[in-house]
């Protein structure tokens, strides 16, 4: 397998701003290489229907991997909504953050 995407994992903290309205602020990226992936059909539609947009998937080495929240790439955010580990790889299924941190 070829990991010829640079992504950086992005370690964050959730805290409330001077009106109470939560925010987010990067406290650590740590970059590292991938191999971009699509979305499988079925997948994307269970998560059409329960109201989550599946947009991308990226395939990381496991160790590397330390439950992070966030993926940078391309200077955008995404959540991970789903991991799903395979041996010395875990997927990284993700959506689009809507406010960047």
């Amino acid at each position: 397998m070829r990991l010829d995407t640079q992504i950086s994992l992005v370690q964050a903290t959730q805290t409330t701003d001077q009106d109470g309205f939560p925010t987010l602020s990067i406290t650590g990226r740590k970059p590292i290489f991938a191999k971009k992936g699509s979305i499988k059909s079925n997948e994307f539609y269970a998560a059409s229907q329960s109201g989550f947009s599946l947009e991308i998937m990226f395939e990381v080495f496991t160790l590397e991997y330390d439950a992070q929240i966030y993926v940078e790439y391309n200077s955008k955010i995404y959540k991970v909504i789903r991991t799903y580990e395979k041996g010395k790889f875990t997927e990284l299924i993700c959506q689009a953050y809507q406010d960047r941190p």
